[in-house]
């Protein structure tokens, strides 16, 4: 997971890249590649050169999860219009023709005021998404979701902010959840969080691991191969 990596622009005077600063950081650290899992902004990654970078993608892991746990027929959905290129990978290998886009209009950031749906809905939808942070879109999403007639909601996000990751805001980020129309949410374990802080009640959670994945990524640079086969396209 690259922390900063959604303050990748300067859209306000003096507002740091924070992406950057993140990135020449490591750089400076003297490491000699980095190897990041779904970057929330591809083009920043361009920040690392002249050091070496690789990409994989969550997708890997967690297409079989979600073809196990989708039983009845679905909908991919992506969370917002620039989510777009993602949900229709995840549509491709999940065996559905088509998905859906959940355009959102913000008062403030974190704040959804209203969401469009822009495709055509089943009973069940699966959200994708790069991360959650607080859980304000996708359960906004959801709850827009429900409105318009669908009956199971799910979601994936690669990796698991939570609100930034003390125990007193993952635990509230569950919360919510645990309130929303959600019935199942999965995670990888990217960032990495106490079992005991994911207790739930309602909503199930799925943690999927990446170690493995991890490992043969390594493993391919170390012996100078592809990882082509370790992404899903």
């Amino acid at each position: 997971y690259l922390g900063y990596n959604r303050q990748d622009r300067k859209d306000k005077p003096r507002r740091p890249v924070s992406a950057k600063v993140v990135i020449d950081m490591l750089k400076i650290s003297e490491a000699d590649r980095a190897l990041i899992i779904d970057a929330h902004s591809e083009p920043t990654l361009s920040h690392f050169e002249p050091m070496v970078y690789d990409h994989l993608y969550a997708s890997k892991v967690s297409v079989p999860v979600l073809q196990k746990m989708l039983t009845s027929p679905f909908v991919v959905a992506s969370p917002d219009k620039g989510g777009g290129p993602r949900a229709r990978v995840y549509a491709k290998h999940l065996g559905v023709d088509d998905y859906v886009i959940f355009d959102k209009i913000r008062s403030e950031p974190g704040t959804v005021e209203k969401v469009k749906i822009i495709g055509d809905l089943s009973d069940t939808v699966v959200f994708v998404d790069d991360m959650v942070d607080s859980g304000g879109t996708l359960i906004a999403d959801a709850a827009a979701a429900a409105q318009a007639g669908v009956k199971h909601s799910f979601a994936f996000a690669s990796h698991a902010v939570f609100g930034g990751g003390t125990e007193a805001a993952v635990r509230q980020v569950i919360r919510r959840f645990e309130e929303s129309s959600l019935e199942h949410l999965v995670v990888t374990d990217s960032i990495p969080h106490p079992p005991e802080w994911l207790t739930t009640e309602r909503i199930k959670l799925t943690v999927v691991p990446v170690a493995e994945l991890l490992a043969q990524a390594i493993l391919h640079l170390n012996q100078n191969r592809s990882l082509s086969e370790l992404i899903l396209i």
